[in-house]
Order: C-alpha cells, then sequence, then structure tokens
C-alpha cells in the first residue's frame, strides 16, 4: 500500500505483490496487480478483517521520499519511487520503479510490474 499524500486523507494505492518489494534486489523485476484504494487507516492497522476475510500484519514500514515521473520507451511511461524501508529484517533505501504492464497484458490493465532501479541508495 502507498499513500497519496503525507496528511493521510487520500486512499492508499494497493498492489498485491507475489513476494516482498523491501528484499528485491538490483535488476530483479516482479508482477504485481493493482487492487482497489484501501482506507489510509491500513497503514497503521494490524490484526484480523471483518467478516473472516483475513489477516493484515505488517513485515515492514517504508517513506516515499521522492517520486519521479521516467520514460522506458514511447509506450511505457513509468514513476520511480525512492523508498526508506525499516523492519525486522530490512533497513534500507530503495529505488524502485512501478510500470504499467498494459502493453505486456492488455487483458489485464491492473497488471503493473515493479522492478528495483540502479541499487540501492545510501542509508
Amino acid at each position: 500500500m502507498i499513500g497519496q499524500d503525507s496528511a493521510g486523507r487520500l486512499p492508499l494505492i494497493t498492489l498485491r505483490c507475489a513476494a516482498r518489494v523491501d528484499e528485491l534486489v538490483e535488476g530483479q523485476t516482479m508482477s504485481v496487480i493493482r487492487l482497489a484504494e484501501h482506507r489510509p487507516a491500513y497503514l497503521d492497522f494490524e490484526g484480523p478483517i471483518s467478516g473472516d476475510r483475513g489477516f493484515v500484519m505488517r513485515l515492514a514500514r517504508g517513506e516515499v521520499m521522492a517520486v519521479r515521473d521516467v520514460q522506458i520507451d514511447r509506450e511505457l511511461p513509468a514513476c520511480e519511487l525512492h523508498i526508506r524501508w525499516e523492519g525486522p529484517s530490512t533497513k534500507t533505501t530503495q529505488r524502485l520503479r512501478l510500470a504499467s504492464a498494459g502493453g505486456e497484458n492488455p487483458a489485464n490493465p491492473a497488471a503493473f510490474s515493479v522492478s528495483m532501479a540502479g541499487g540501492s541508495l545510501s542509508q
């Protein structure tokens, strides 16, 4: 989940990931699916979800320090996120690229790819 504003008023951008984004290494890419936006309260929530829909557990917390638009090619715009991660097994700053995979998968406009761009930044 990614907050859209520092005040925490806007809905969260929510992605389903097959693995932990904070553990990607340089050159590694992972497909993700964009889900419906979630309430900002989910950034601090841990525990069971009502209606027997599962359980939320925070594995790491990150702060988006910078966002910039990048152009991978003429067809595929992307954004680059600089995220400082902190968690029990993670304390690093990454430069991640989030790009629409619509060209690769036109049947699923919610498909994106996340890739580690150029390695970790200094802490």
